[in-house]
């Protein structure tokens, strides 16, 4: 079986400047996605996605000597509501290519955090929280996901400081216990604010340490391989080759993981590579939707009101059903492993995906109306579950 790899939102480094992380500039997102797509067909995939691609450069106006890329396939202004802002050709190419690739393809996802990665290398390992019996994947995700959704309190700036140790502690146990105060009478905060109460007994303690940074945190190119190695394993897979579209540190961190041949490529060159970049591409926008519509809802934080997803986010016509059908049978039913999606801790964002997948298929069984509602029900269960197996 012969893979290729290709990734979205790639940044080779992290830099806090002018008061300001460079993960919120345009262009730029908090999390990184590499999609691997192996196959033995790809003389049958390759002849029919030459030609769905020839034709959709034509309805997308794109000349014979360009590329037909992800970001031309998929506008990030242009997808408000996830899913259903599609347009009709975009929806129509996508359906069309996973036709093709149906049943004939095995597909990995790494999904990575980078605020994650940032708190990983300042904070001290798993073997000291181990050590002071405190579970390091929970204190993590738990951190990772408060310093997202409360950016106002700029822990990047911290971090990134080159104060001393005792001032970032002070600093960051301070911003917590302020916080605290603000939501104690919250009743839906019951769980934040034990969970935040935690974090501060942790950083509170005598022996934690606060890594000092470069200004110029250099991205790790090693998890996303250790990652597709784990799914390689799990699921009896071994590459014969992989080829990459050509990026250095990309190329050297698989040669390190993978005995087979690592092989670097032009995406202009390979059809395969454009497929990964169709994926990802896909991928990563989707997480990027219904991720900032949640984070998004400032003004409802610090009150009883809980956030749903507007009701555009769930059509009910029988094209779009369609469509979700197919997503649901190629992202889950025939990718159903432990590690073809996996990544950081803090995956909030896949979770919401797979469960809007899931979602559909439980109203297209029961006979049900999508509805933000009953979506939210299912979606706070399945990041609790998430949330219970870090605890395991």
């Amino acid at each position: 079986m012969i893979f290729y790899f290709d990734e979205a939102y790639h940044d080779p480094a992290i830099t806090y400047k002018n008061n300001s992380i460079n993960l919120v500039k345009n262009n730029v997102e908090e999390f990184y996605v590499g999609c691997y797509v192996g196959s033995d067909q790809w003389d049958i995939i390759d002849k029919a996605v030459r030609e769905l691609e020839q034709r959709y450069r034509k309805r997308f106006s794109i000349n014979d000597a360009s590329e037909l890329k992800s970001t031309a396939l998929l506008k990030t202004p242009q997808l408000r509501y996830g899913l259903a802002s599609l347009s009709n050709r975009t929806r129509d190419f996508y359906s069309e290519l996973f036709e093709i690739l149906s049943g004939k393809v095995k597909i990995h996802f790494s999904v990575l955090n980078k605020y994650e990665y940032l708190l990983r290398e300042c904070f001290p390992n798993a073997e000291w929280f181990n050590a002071h019996g405190v579970n390091y994947q929970l204190f993590i995700y738990s951190f990772t996901k408060f310093m997202i959704l409360h950016s106002d309190y700029d822990f990047p700036s911290i971090l990134f400081s080159k104060r001393n140790n005792k001032w970032k502690i002070g600093r960051m146990a301070d911003i917590l216990e302020g916080h605290i105060e603000k939501i104690s009478s919250i009743k839906k905060k019951i769980t934040e604010y034990a969970t935040v109460e935690m974090m501060i007994r942790v950083i509170r303690h005598p022996d934690f340490y606060v890594h000092s940074i470069p200004e110029k945190l250099h991205w790790s190119y090693k998890f996303s391989p250790q990652l597709f190695h784990a799914y390689c394993s799990e699921t009896r897979i071994v590459p014969d080759r992989i080829y990459v579209d050509n990026e250095e540190h990309t190329l050297k961190a698989l040669k390190n993981e993978f005995s087979c041949e690592v092989i670097g490529t032009d995406s202009k060159e390979s059809v395969e590579i454009r497929i990964c970049d169709w994926m990802a591409g896909f991928f990563s926008r989707m997480l990027l939707s219904y991720d900032n519509d949640y984070k998004n809802d400032n003004e409802n934080d610090l009150t009883e009101n809980i956030h749903f997803l507007d009701n555009r986010f769930f059509p009910n016509d029988d094209a779009f059903k369609s469509f979700m059908k197919l997503l649901y049978d190629l992202f889950i039913c025939q990718q159903a492993s432990y590690w073809a999606t996996s990544g950081s801790f803090y995956g909030d964002q896949a979770v919401c995906f797979y469960t809007f997948l899931r979602y559909y298929d439980y109203c297209h069984k029961n006979n049900q109306i999508p509805n933000a509602t009953d979506f939210n029900l299912m979606l706070i269960d399945e990041l609790q579950d998430s949330f219970r197996d870090m605890t395991k």
